[in-house]
C-alpha cells in the first residue's frame, strides 16, 4: 500500500522533469526557422509585413513567367516536357496559394 503512492510520485516527479527538458530545447531546426523568418512568418520578426509582400510578389512575379513558359510550349509534340513543366507549375502555384492563407491568417 504504502509503494503504490511512492512509486506514482516517481512517475510524476519523471514527467515534470522530461516536460521541464522538453520545453527548454529547440524543437524547430535552424534551417527551417531562418527560412520563416526570411519569408516573414516567423513570429516575432522585424519587418514582418515587408517581407511577406516581398516573398508573396516574387512568387507571383516567377508564376507569371511559369505559366508564360507553359503557354508557350503547350503545341509542342514533346509530352514529356509538357508535363514535366506543368507539375513544377502547379506545384508552385499550390506552394504560392498556401503562402497566401498563410500570411493573412497569421496574428
Amino acid at each position: 500500500m504504502i509503494t503504490y503512492p511512492i512509486i506514482r510520485l516517481k512517475k510524476e516527479m519523471s514527467l515534470s522533469s522530461m516536460e521541464n527538458e522538453i520545453d527548454s530545447t529547440n524543437i524547430v531546426c535552424w534551417s527551417v526557422q531562418y527560412g520563416l523568418r526570411m519569408i516573414g512568418v516567423w513570429p516575432g520578426t522585424s519587418c514582418a509585413i515587408l517581407l511577406k509582400v516581398l516573398s508573396i510578389s516574387s512568387m507571383i512575379v516567377f508564376q507569371i513567367f511559369q505559366y508564360q513558359h507553359v503557354i508557350v510550349h503547350f503545341e509542342e509534340e514533346d509530352l514529356m516536357i509538357l508535363m514535366d513543366a506543368l507539375s513544377v507549375t502547379f506545384a508552385y502555384t499550390l506552394l504560392l496559394i498556401k503562402m497566401l492563407i498563410f500570411a493573412f491568417n497569421s496574428r
